[in-house]
């Protein structure tokens, strides 16, 4: 210890003595960024000591360059150049920290009105793109002439046609008969669809707020894009979530393809365009499609970004990790994920931290930045931030505790099953229950088998990044998202893990024809049109279970939402000018039927839970009427029918269920407008 003092205070005194103008405006600068931060952080109230500690070392900073600055001689041009080059950057960076002095305070404040709201929201999207300009500048970025562009393009034609064919693949997959796949509109679309409507409308105008379910209003701003285009439709809200599941497998493509390889990248997309589950919930007006899409886009340009070490890579990185925050809740997850791949690299790899800390700078700044609305709110509300995974986990809403008790095996052993059917899931356990409900596994048996071996491989190679990422996405979304929520599998919650899934398939079969070309069975050539084949067998196999298969056997059958979606609809085609009248019971409510504020959100209501002479009498006849009577309430509909004869009587049955009788769906009785 008395040897290292004198040594650490003579490398000290070196620095000082070799001090450029350079580094003496670097300081200055970083004394002036260290001073809005500790401003921005006593405006917000997010601690007086933190903003304190963030003024002291500004003050300390800009008094240790003031002191240096008189002990030099003059710049010479060349440290004015070096100056000169980073005015701009420096300037964009101060300004987007200084705007978030005016995002916080804001973001919480119920005051204030729907421009102001909007304002808010604009400013901080102004603060992500004057940092990232300043970072870009500074790294003297310039946009590809467009000479190298059509270079480039030509010089990867077939990989873009490939990357093309995969997409329009999986969009066509996703969107044939999108209004009838799946039926019928669930109850959970619709809420989606009110909050999208209710943010077009200006209702809610506090975009950082949580919504619905305490999702982040943000979450439903793709729903209500489409919305806009396409109308309060089925269509409308399932739309945004289409184009976000398609997406998803190209961005799989290039996630795995800077992993590994071209083919491996071709046989994970593929897979994944025509997994039943991931089609599934990309054709729902809900939101769960969003882990999947935020997972593949994160860990490809975080992967990239400790790949390439490049300050424009980083600052990507960090954006696109901040971004699921305002997601899906579930989307939190794969933002964490991202941020542990950047611990990992400083923990494996020697010297990544010596040669990236300005980079990571870049990508830690611009993560708080993008993060800092939803932080600040959940800073404010903290049982807002974990309200729904408290309310839902088994353990802190009793489940585990009671399941002993109810079924009579041990806690572990109800935990170990939990596990269990959780993982089983991919391969064999049928998938019942929840958004699915499927009487088969995620997987069918080609993809499968590929998924157990890539497991395997995976597992015994988690030295490499790429392979540790895989194991943790895939184990995180099995243990998170199912096995600690009653009762699994849960579907809905596991859809994050299916592109995992899907690149665990490709690498059990890219390893095994990976030995066949070591075993020169086959050129290369025919080899990889091998493995191109069985995954397009796969993808068949399973593309075929859900459109067809799983269609016509009607395991996804809701009645009560089919009687809201049937009779809404009815009631869209004739229009504003009828009025509607329920005739309904439990669990059956007009005060909780979503479909008819999304769908008839300009068609009037009404439920009648009594009939006779002066309730039929004092109905409004303004307007055309139309009843909608579920079979409980025939008789009722019937009284009705006799009160005002002339109208139109209408049976409507359920869709046909296998092996079941026909059953009526409702009765409906119409009377023209006056």
């Amino acid at each position: 210890m008395k040897n290292q003092l004198p040594t650490f205070f003579v490398n000290i005194n070196n620095w000082l003595k070799n001090t450029a103008w350079p580094h003496l405006a670097a300081a200055l600068g970083g004394s002036i960024l260290l001073g809005i931060m500790g401003e921005v952080v006593l405006l917000s109230g997010l601690g007086n000591t933190l903003g304190m500690c963030l003024f002291a070392a500004a003050v300390a900073l800009f008094l240790a360059a003031v002191s240096l600055a008189g002990k030099l001689p003059p710049p010479a041009e060349d440290e004015l150049a070096d100056i000169r080059r980073y005015v701009l950057p420096f300037i964009c960076v101060a300004a987007s920290l200084a705007l978030m002095a005016y995002v916080l305070p804001r973001v919480e404040d119920r005051l204030l009105d729907r421009w102001q709201n909007y304002q808010t929201f604009a400013v901080w999207v102004v603060s992500i793109a004057l940092f990232s300009t300043g970072v870009l500048a500074a790294d003297c970025w310039r946009f590809p002439a467009l000479r190298s562009i059509g270079e480039s393009l030509r010089e990867h034609k077939w990989e873009i046609i490939t990357v093309l064919g995969l997409f329009a693949l999986a969009l066509f997959l996703r969107i044939y008969k999108l209004e009838q796949i799946p039926y019928p509109m669930l109850k959970d679309e619709a809420w989606v669809g009110k909050e999208a409507q209710y943010i077009l409308n200006g209702n809610f105008s506090n975009l950082f707020q949580p919504g619905w379910q305490v999702d982040p209003l943000l979450n439903s701003a793709p729903m209500a894009l489409s919305i806009s285009i396409f109308g309060n439709t089925i269509f409308g809200i399932r739309l945004a979530p289409v184009l976000m599941g398609a997406l998803t497998v190209v961005l799989l493509y290039f996630l795995t393809r800077s992993m590994f390889d071209e083919l491996t990248a071709f046989l994970a997309a593929l897979c994944l365009a025509a997994i039943p589950p991931h089609i599934h919930f990309s054709r729902m007006g809900v939101s769960n499609i969003t882990v999947a899409f935020w997972a593949c886009f994160v860990f490809w340009l975080t992967y990239r970004a400790i790949q390439k070490g490049r300050a424009v890579d980083y600052l990507w990185a960090g954006l696109v990790t901040g971004l699921p925050l305002y997601s899906y809740l579930g989307s939190r997850l794969m933002s964490a994920i991202g941020a542990a791949m950047i611990l990992f690299s400083i923990l494996t790899q020697r010297g990544y931290l010596r040669s990236q800390w300005k980079n990571l700078l870049v990508y830690g700044v611009i993560l708080s930045i993008t993060v800092a609305p939803t932080l600040y709110i959940s800073y404010m509300h903290p049982e807002t931030f974990i309200a729904r995974f408290h309310s839902d986990n088994i353990f802190s809403n009793h489940w585990l505790i009671s399941e002993p008790v109810n079924s009579g095996r041990s806690m572990a052993a109800a935990l170990l099953d939990q596990f269990y059917r959780s993982t089983m899931v991919f391969v064999s356990h049928p998938s019942w229950g929840g958004f699915y409900n499927s009487p088969k596994p995620f997987l069918l048996p080609v993809a499968a088998v590929l998924l157990v071996f890539g497991c395997a491989y995976s597992a015994v190679r988690l030295r490499e990044l790429r392979y540790t990422l895989v194991q943790v996405w895939f184990w995180s979304i099995v243990i998170i998202g199912s096995t600690i929520f009653a009762i699994a599998p849960n579907a809905e919650r596991m859809v994050g893990g299916l592109p995992a899934a899907a690149l665990l398939s490709a690498i059990g079969l890219g390893r095994i024809i990976e030995l066949l070309k070591l075993m020169k069975l086959a050129s290369p050539r025919a080899l990889n049109g091998l493995a191109a084949g069985v995954m397009a067998v796969a993808s068949l196999q399973n593309g075929f279970y859900y459109l067809v298969e799983y269609q016509q056997t009607r395991v996804f059958a809701h009645p009560y939402e089919e009687f809201e979606t049937e009779t809404c609809l009815y009631a869209k085609n004739l229009g504003a000018d009828y009025r509607v009248y329920m005739l309904i019971t439990m669990p059956l409510e007009v005060a909780n039927f979503p479909a008819k504020d999304y769908l008839i959100p300009d068609i009037e209501t009404i439920q009648l839970d009594t009939i006779n002479a002066d309730v039929l009498q004092a109905l409004p006849s303004d307007k055309g009427k139309v009843f909608f009577a579920i079979p409980e309430k025939r008789a009722e509909l019937e009284q009705v029918a006799q009160f005002f004869p002339g109208g139109k009587w209408r049976e409507v049955p359920l869709l046909p269920i296998p092996n079941q009788p026909p059953t009526v769906m409702y009765f409906s009785y119409e009377l023209p407008p006056p």
